[in-house]
C-alpha cells in the first residue's frame, strides 16, 4: 500500500465498512455483498482495535438483518446476519492467534539468543595455573559443589519415594567395584541406611547386567537399584557413570511395577547432571590450558635472542609442570647431536654442550616421540640422560618433548621432577603443547642466529674471521682502558704452510688448518 494510503487508512476502512452496509440493504442482502460488508468489519478491528471492531461486526450483521427482514424466513435473515460477522471475526480471530503463537515464538528465541549471547567472563590465566596442585585445588572445589547438587536431587527423589536414603554409586573399572559418590542422608561422611552384605550383590548385579533389580515384596519393595547411563565426552558413546538406589527397610511408598517405570528416568536426569559435570570439568581444564599457553605466546615473542628466549622457555615449561628443572636442546638432525641452548642452574649443562645421539635424551630427539619416564633413576644409571662423560645424578622423573617443525625434530624441551611420578601425563601435554606454541619463535631465532654465525665466522675452521676479530680486539681494548688490567694478544702460525700446499695439494692443507 502506498504511503499515502497508509496515513488514512483508518478513515478509509470506516468509510469502506458504511459502504459495504448501504451495498447490503439495497442489494437485498445478496452473498457477496455480506462478504464484503464482513471483510469490511475485519479491517475496522484490525485497524481501531477489538472494540471498535465488536462494533463494525455488529453493523455488519444489523445492515444484513435490516436486507433480510420481510423478504426472507426467519432462518435465513439470522443466517444472513451471521455470515455477514463471521466472514470477518472468523479470519480476524484466527489472524490474532496466529500473531500471538508467533510473538511467544519470538520471545522463546529472544530468551535464547539473550542466553547464547551473554559475555562470558575470561580473565587472563597465569601459566602457573596448569601445574598439577593448581588444578588439582581447582576441580576439588568444582567437585564439591557437584556433589553437593547431587545431594540435593538424591534428597528430592529420596522424599517422594519416602525411601530412607537414596545413593549415587560411582562404577570403578579399575575395581570392577561400586563406590559411594553422593548421598542424601544429611551430614553424613558416608551412607547410613543401606546393608551392604544384603544390598551390595543386588547394586553390582544392576551395574553389570544394566538392569532394574528389586529386594522384598511387588507392593513395597525394600531395595531398588537402576544403572545410570550416559555418554562419554571424547565419543559421545554409551558408558555406565554408575547405579543409583533407593532403600527402605519398611517398603517403598511405590510398586514394584511403578518404581521400575519411573526410577529408570530420574536416572537419566542424573546421568545428564554427571555428563554436564564431566563436561564443565573438561571444558574448564581446557580453557585453563588454552589461556595460560596464551599468556606464553604473548610471553614467547618479546624474545629476540636465543638465549632470551630459551630462558623463557624453560621457565614457562617450569610453570606449566611441577618440575623443578628444565632444558632447551637445539637438536641438528643432519649431523645427528644436540646442543644445550638453556639449562636450569641445577642441571649443571652449559650452553653449547653437545648431547650425543646415543644418550637417552638423543634417541628420543631422533625417533621424534615424546617420553616420560615416572622413576627415571634405574634408566638413567645405564643409559645417561645428556651424555655420558658427566658423573651419574639420579632423576626421580623425566619428561622429554621433540619440537617438531614441518616434520622435522628443530629440538627439545625436557623437565626434571623432585620426585618420582611427580610429573604427570596432563603435565606432559602442557609441555607438548608449550613445544608447538614455541617452535615458530625457535626455528626463526635460531635461523637468524645461525646467518649471524656464518657472518662472523671462518667457515673452514669455524673459528672468528676478521671482521669478528677486529670487533673483539676493539671491545676488550676498550674494556681494559675502562675498567684497567691487562690484556694480551697470542699470535700462532704455522712455519713453511705454503710447502705443505705444494707438496699435497690445497685440500691438505685444508685439512691441516
Amino acid at each position: 500500500m502506498p504511503a499515502s494510503a497508509t496515513r488514512f487508512k483508518k478513515p478509509l476502512v470506516a468509510g469502506a465498512l458504511l459502504v459495504a452496509s448501504l451495498l447490503v440493504l439495497f442489494t437485498g442482502g445478496v452473498s457477496s455483498s455480506l462478504a464484503t460488508v464482513g471483510i469490511a468489519a475485519w479491517g475496522m478491528a484490525e485497524c481501531f482495535g477489538l472494540a471498535i471492531g465488536a462494533a463494525g461486526f455488529l453493523l455488519a450483521a444489523a445492515s444484513a438483518t435490516l436486507a433480510l427482514t420481510g423478504r426472507n424466513p426467519g432462518s435465513v435473515t439470522i443466517g444472513g446476519a451471521m455470515l455477514a460477522a463471521t466472514v470477518g471475526a472468523l479470519p480476524y480471530f484466527y489472524a490474532r492467534s496466529l500473531a500471538a503463537m508467533q510473538a511467544r515464538r519470538d520471545r522463546r528465541v529472544t530468551r535464547l539468543e539473550a542466553h547464547i549471547a551473554r559475555p562470558t567472563p575470561t580473565r587472563p590465566m597465569p601459566t602457573e595455573a596448569l601445574k598439577r596442585e593448581v588444578l588439582l585445588s581447582v576441580e576439588r572445589t568444582e567437585a564439591t559443589k557437584d556433589l553437593a547438587t547431587l545431594d540435593g536431587l538424591l534428597r528430592d527423589v529420596r522424599d517422594l519415594l519416602q525411601a530412607d536414603e537414596a545413593i549415587f554409586w560411582r562404577w570403578s573399572e579399575d575395581r570392577d567395584t561400586l563406590l559411594p559418590t553422593a548421598w542424601s542422608t544429611e551430614e553424613s561422611p558416608r551412607p547410613q541406611f543401606f546393608r551392604v552384605k544384603d544390598w551390595g550383590p543386588l547394586a553390582r548385579w544392576s551395574a553389570r547386567e544394566r538392569i532394574v533389580t528389586f529386594d522384598g515384596t511387588d507392593d513395597a519393595p525394600s531395595l531398588v537399584a537402576a544403572p545410570v547411563i550416559g555418554g562419554s565426552i571424547e565419543d559421545q558413546a554409551e558408558m555406565l557413570h554408575g547405579v543409583i538406589t533407593l532403600s527402605r527397610d519398611s517398603g517403598l511408598a511405590l510398586s514394584r511395577d511403578a518404581v521400575k517405570a519411573w526410577l529408570p528416568r530420574f536416572a537419566a536426569q542424573l546421568s545428564a547432571y554427571l555428563d554436564l559435570f564431566d563436561m564443565r570439568t573438561h571444558y574448564a581444564r581446557n580453557s585453563r590450558r588454552n589461556q595460560a599457553l596464551i599468556e606464553a605466546l604473548e610471553r614467547l615473542q618479546v624474545h629476540k635472542s636465543a638465549e632470551a628466549l630459551g630462558s623463557a622457555v624453560c621457565e614457562t615449561a617450569l610453570e606449566v609442570t611441577s618440575g623443578k628443572s628444565a632444558l632447551l636442546i637445539r637438536w641438528l638432525s643432519q649431523d645427528a647431536y644436540g646442543l644445550v641452548q638453556y639449562a636450569s642452574r641445577e642441571l649443571a649443562l652449559e650452553p653449547g654442550m653437545i648431547i650425543g645421539k646415543d644418550t637417552l635424551v638423543g634417541r628420543t630427539c631422533r625417533d621424534g616421540m615424546p617420553l616420560l619416564l615416572h622413576d627415571a633413576r634405574a634408566v638413567t644409571r645405564s643409559d645417561p640422560a645428556y651424555t655420558s662423560t658427566l658423573t651419574y645424578r639420579p632423576i626421580p622423573s623425566l619428561v622429554v618433548v621433540p619440537i617438531v617443525c614441518d616434520q622435522r625434530v628443530i629440538g627439545a624441551i625436557v623437565v626434571e621432577g623432585a620426585e618420582p611420578a611427580s610429573i604427570g601425563v596432563e603435565e606432559a601435554r602442557n609441555v607438548g603443547l608449550l613445544a608447538g606454541v614455541a617452535r615458530a619463535f625457535l626455528e626463526k631465532v635460531w635461523e637468524i642466529e645461525d646467518v649471524s654465525q656464518r657472518a662472523r665466522t671462518d667457515a673452514l675452521t669455524g673459528l672468528a674471521n676478521r671482521r669478528e676479530f677486529d670487533e673483539q680486539l676493539r671491545r676488550v681494548l676498550a674494556e681494559t682502558d675502562r675498567f684497567g688490567g691487562t690484556s694480551s694478544l697470542i699470535v700462532v702460525d704455522i712455519d713453511l704452510f705454503k710447502n705443505v700446499n705444494d707438496m699435497y695439494g690445497h685440500e691438505a692443507g685444508d685439512a691441516v688448518l
